[in-house]
C-alpha cells in the first residue's frame, strides 16, 4: 500500500510532460507574439465614462507610443461628453483624437 505522500509514477510523468510541453510553448511565445506586435493596424479606443478616472486612463492611453486613436466618448451626461471629446480634441495628443460624430450621451 502507497503513502498518500508519495506521488505513483505516472502522475510523476504526466507532470513531467507537462512541464515539458509549457517550457516548449514558453520558447516560442515571443516569436508567436512578435508576429503580430509589427503590423500598422490602429487601435481605436472609447471612453465610457468622462469622470476624473475616465480621463486619466484615456490620457494614458494616448501618451502611448502605439498607433492608438479615441475614437468615440460616451457619458450620461451630454456636457460631459462634449466636453471631454473636446479636451482631448485641443490636447497634447490631437492627433490621436477622431471623436466627430462618435459623442455619446445618456443612458440608453
Amino acid at each position: 500500500m502507497k503513502k498518500q505522500s508519495e506521488p505513483s509514477n505516472s502522475n510523476r510523468r504526466g507532470f513531467i510532460k507537462a512541464s515539458g510541453t509549457v517550457a516548449a510553448g514558453a520558447a516560442f511565445a515571443p516569436r508567436i507574439a512578435g508576429a503580430f506586435s509589427g503590423g500598422d493596424d490602429e487601435i481605436k479606443v472609447g471612453l465610457v465614462g468622462c469622470g476624473g478616472k475616465g480621463n486619466s486612463d484615456i490620457r494614458q492611453v494616448l501618451s502611448t507610443e502605439g498607433k492608438v486613436k479615441l475614437w468615440a466618448v460616451g457619458d450620461a451626461f451630454e456636457d460631459k461628453a462634449k466636453s471631454t471629446a473636446e479636451a482631448h480634441g485641443k490636447g497634447q495628443h490631437k492627433d490621436k483624437v477622431d471623436t466627430k460624430g462618435r459623442v455619446f450621451h445618456g443612458f440608453d
